[in-house]
């Protein structure tokens, strides 16, 4: 990331690429989730950094919400095809990424969007369109992770007959399944079997009267004292990328231009 924000931060200040030096300090190694994907946290340090000392920014709670990026608002349209059997036959889908101003990081979201787009179910025919925008609303940039795009069953398992679990284990990928991406999944991913664990777990009792508050969903952190609250019982599989993402071979990584540190005497 540190070669992307440099490629940002410089033309804002005014100064040619290798005449700005970012160092990775530990606390931010390995993440770049919400506001460490965009610039905006670092262009304003830079303006009155001089070489005689540093300056540091410290954000509050509310001020983090006014001046850090945040999730791309998005519109999700799927359309599943399933015979009786409810193995899934093909999925017709249009994601629309809000990027607000400036759309800094969308194209990364879109493709983390769209490569994930199907979840970790297997489909064997798939159209998945995905894209970006600039608005006139605030910035938006990867959060939490990149954008793997929330999405959910929009078929309800009991128009189907299904138990939503029973759904989607019979659609589970597994070792050997095929991404939509054409990417084998060559590692083991036990999803079927998972879900059959977590769906033979007791459930936890739903009469709060007789359970301590910690022992009872969404019952701490002041969040509510039990008051006006339905509880209930969600089953969800999720999916994340992890290096190239998008139906590249780990042994032979794409043939594409990269950002390198400027050559220096």
């Amino acid at each position: 990331m540190l070669h992307v924000d440099r490629q940002q931060i410089a033309p804002v200040l005014g100064l040619p690429e290798d005449k700005v030096r970012l160092s990775l300090s530990p606390e931010s190694a390995g993440h770049s989730a919400g506001a460490r994907a965009s610039p905006c946290r670092s262009t304003p340090v830079c303006w009155p950094s001089t070489p005689d000392g540093p300056v540091k920014i410290v954000y509050s709670r509310e001020e983090s919400f006014f001046g850090h990026v945040h999730r791309h608002p998005a519109t999700l349209t799927y359309e599943h095809g399933a015979p009786r059997d409810v193995r899934l036959v093909y999925c017709e889908a249009r994601i629309v990424l809000d990027g607000g101003a400036y759309a800094s990081s969308s194209s990364a979201v879109v493709g983390n969007a769209a490569s994930l787009g199907m979840g970790p179910y297997v489909v064997p025919n798939v159209e998945m369109n995905a894209v970006g925008s600039t608005a006139t609303t605030r910035p938006a940039a990867r959060f939490r992770p990149a954008s793997p795009t929330r999405r959910r069953w929009t078929s309800s398992p009991a128009e189907l007959g299904m138990d939503p679990v029973t759904l989607r284990q019979l659609n589970a990928v597994e070792q050997g399944s095929v991404m939509p991406t054409g990417q084998p999944i060559d590692a083991p991913a036990p999803v079927a079997d998972l879900l059959r664990r977590v769906k033979d777990l007791p459930l936890t009792p739903l009469d709060t009267d007789h359970l301590d508050l910690p022992d009872v969903p969404g019952a701490l952190s002041n969040t509510s004292h039990g008051e006006g609250i339905v509880r209930g019982v969600v089953y969800a599989v999720g999916i994340k990328n992890a290096g190239f993402s998008e139906g590249f071979d780990a042994a032979e990584p794409p043939d594409r231009p990269r950002s390198r540190p400027a050559a220096t005497d």
